[in-house]
């Protein structure tokens, strides 16, 4: 194979192009030794089969409930504390259940974001609307953390044939929960 071809083969590798119908070559080929040296090609850049968006430093930072409204629907980085939902066993009883289900308490008020909240109610987002692992809990619960995630501030009702409380805003796609 001339150095020619070679070089042909290459910038058609490059370019993406197909290398099985190489351009015909001329009819008078000087010998390889009398061809400038080829200039490196460089590889193109790997890209990633799936981009979670961009890096950790670069998100918003979401840490009281006056951030909530302007960050929905965004991957941020929620801080705040780590803690169980409790659950009350009946309605106007005090929370005592707790089922597996995490949230993350922001400074300020629920009202901050939403007017219809009830006064006094803590700033809070769900992370996710599954259980989370039991060993995750032992070492954050109570503890400042940073979440990784998308934010939604009204999700939608996992069952809606099913009468219950309108979910209130969930983190979605949990990425790197950090202690802080």
């Amino acid at each position: 194979m001339t150095a020619r071809r070679a070089l042909a083969l290459l910038v058609a590798a490059a370019c993406g192009s197909s290398a099985s119908a190489p351009a015909p070559a001329p009819a008078a080929v000087s010998p390889p030794a009398a061809l400038p040296a080829p200039a490196a090609v460089p590889a193109p850049a790997p890209t990633a089969a799936k981009k979670e968006g961009p890096p950790v430093s670069q998100l918003p930072i979401c840490m009281s409930g006056t951030d909530l409204a302007r960050l929905d629907g965004q991957r941020i980085v929620l801080v705040g504390t780590y803690r169980k939902r409790m659950v009350a066993k009946k309605k106007g009883q005090p929370a005592t259940q707790f089922y597996g289900h995490v949230q993350i308490e922001l400074t300020g008020k629920a009202t901050d974001y939403d007017p219809s909240a009830p006064d006094g109610a803590l700033a809070i987002v769900r992370i996710g609307p599954d259980k989370r692992p039991e060993d995750e809990i032992a070492k954050l619960a109570d503890q400042p953390v940073a979440v990784e995630g998308r934010l939604v501030l009204h999700p939608p009702i996992a069952e809606p044939n099913v009468a219950s409380a309108t979910p209130g805003p969930t983190l979605f796609d949990i990425g790197a929960i950090m202690p802080r």
